[in-house]
């Protein structure tokens, strides 16, 4: 089972996955953290490079990219 958890920034994605991994026994992977740690950079400076249009583009395909079951994202 996947879950991902979807929401404005500072929504309370990252502490609600956390609660929810722990409870449900699941692995929890940040989604921006991951795109940092993959790319060398942070969220902020990406977008700057690239334009939300190609954040986004960058986002959906890290996501999509993660191959992993019993997560929480």
């Amino acid at each position: 089972m996947v879950i991902t958890l979807i929401g404005m920034p500072a929504s309370g994605k990252t502490c609600m996955g956390k609660t929810l991994a722990q409870k449900l026994h699941m692995k929890v992977i940040d989604g921006d953290k991951l795109i940092e740690s993959i790319h060398g950079k942070k969220l902020h400076e990406i977008i700057d490079e690239v334009g939300l249009e190609g954040f986004k583009k960058i986002e959906e395909e890290t996501l999509l990219s993660i191959n992993e079951d019993n997560i929480i994202v």
